[in-house]
């Protein structure tokens, strides 16, 4: 009867191991995913600023009212899967990434 016991108890050591192993690599790829996509916004925010400095030297202000509520969408965006990616308990971004209320916010700060 005590090797049955010690054998049951070693199988529930290693299943526990085995599960606890399972979702620490799912926390790991949750926020190694989260993190690829800020970077991914971030380098578009960046393009999108080298675009919106040659709108300024030519005076576009429509491509630049444009390009601003771009770069604003990017930079949410990555703002939102950094908080994800340092913290992967907290859920994924919902969609839509960006709301209609933080953009009507974004454009009454700009009015203002």
């Amino acid at each position: 009867m005590k090797i049955t016991t010690k054998l049951i108890v070693k199988a529930a050591a290693a299943l526990c191991s085995v599960l606890l192993a399972i979702a620490a690599l799912h926390l790991w790829n949750k926020s190694d995913f989260c993190q690829g996509w800020s970077e991914h916004y971030l380098a578009r925010a960046a393009e999108t600023r080298n675009q919106l400095s040659e709108a300024m030297i030519e005076k576009r202000q429509t491509v630049i009212d444009e390009l601003e509520l771009a770069i604003h969408t990017d930079m949410l965006i990555a703002q939102k899967y950094t908080q994800v990616a340092s913290n992967p308990f907290r859920p994924y971004p919902r969609k839509p990434l960006v709301t209609a209320l933080e953009l009507a916010e974004f454009r009454n700060s700009r009015t203002k």
